[in-house]
């Protein structure tokens, strides 16, 4: 009888076991779904160009936009925005009336976060300073660059994913470089003629080494810039010292020249800084008409999904016996 009972003892004993360790599976499935659930709640995830993680629980639907290139790309995308900058460049036409909250570097922070934005897009040389506030007002902040064509390939697909028109975004890039492409085909491989991009402001003048999406266009099209090899700005590594000295003897077949600021007080700085010096005159550049400004819609600020009309503007100017400028 003691035998019996030791084996029925046993019995709910080993039972019990079975059933504790049934919870804490159960218990172990439950946090697991509850941990999937939450990653689920996230709308989307994703690295800019500062390396920093931006989290966005839903899908915005209040973006502002400090940014003119990512403003464009935007709006040609679909999207819309609650708050821009006050730019001079090209608006897009739907974009118009939208709050404007200062120029890029500076920017009415009361006024950005009175407007309950659920992401704010800006770029890393002005708007890191922004993050701070936003972060404890709640508000996403992802800072992108735009300085290339594959920045636009990037950022196109990044803000396709943001609004929900990644396959929009797929359509126009490559529409855009089909018609790069078309253009890159006509370019003579054998030619080796030189080109110097100057930066012009109300108060200044610079000549450009790197990085900016005229000086892109000008290699995409095959010109030689010649302003790589000058010693570089102190305190600006992309760009080199007006000299007019240099210029002279460098001669440049190409002289473009993009107007920051202004147009009408860039225009005077070239009167008065570049033609009314008489070296001027004894440029190659000069003497053969190739002298020019660029607009700035197309080369001052990136043209995104319209590269393909700055590189026929300066195509038309390059080769005008190849290209007929049909912007």
């Amino acid at each position: 009888m003691k035998k019996v009972g030791s084996i029925i003892i046993g019995l709910i004993l080993l039972i019990g076991l079975v059933g504790c360790g049934q919870l804490k599976k159960e218990s172990a499935t439950e946090e697991k779904e509850t941990g999937t659930t939450n990653e689920e709640n996230i709308y989307l995830t994703f690295k800019d160009d500062t390396n920093v993680e931006v989290v966005l629980k839903e899908k915005p639907e209040r973006i502002a936009v400090l940014s003119s290139d990512s403003l464009a790309m935007l709006y040609d995308l679909g999207g819309q925005a609650v708050g821009r900058l006050t730019s001079s460049s090209q608006i897009p036409e739907k974009a118009k009336d939208v709050p404007e909250l200062g120029t890029a570097n500076e920017i009415n922070v009361e006024e950005l976060v009175a407007l309950k934005p659920d992401l704010v897009i800006g770029t890393p040389t002005f708007h890191a300073k922004l993050a701070e506030v936003l972060e404890s007002n709640g508000i996403p902040l992802a800072l992108l660059k735009t300085a290339s064509f594959e920045d636009v390939k990037e950022k196109a697909k990044l803000l396709g994913k943001i609004i929900g028109t990644e396959e929009k975004a797929e359509q126009l890039l490559q529409e855009t470089e089909s018609k790069m492409d078309k253009i890159s085909a006509k370019i003579p491989a054998e030619d080796e003629k030189t080109v110097m991009i100057l930066n012009v402001t109300p108060s200044s003048i610079s000549i450009q080494k790197e990085n900016t999406t005229a000086l892109e266009i000008a290699e995409l099209l095959g010109l030689n810039n010649i302003a790589e090899e000058l010693d570089a700005s102190p305190k600006s590594p992309s760009t080199a010292p007006y000299s007019m000295e240099k210029m002279v003897e460098k001669q440049p077949d190409f002289i473009f020249m993009t107007i920051h600021g202004a147009e009408g007080a860039g225009l005077k700085k070239i009167e008065t800084d570049l033609k009314e010096n008489p070296a001027w005159a004894s440029l190659n550049a000069v003497k053969n008409n190739q002298a020019i400004v660029l607009p700035s819609q197309l080369f001052l600020v990136n043209p995104g999904f319209h590269y393909y009309e700055s590189m026929n503007t300066m195509a038309s100017i390059v080769y005008p016996e190849l290209f007929k400028n049909e912007n």
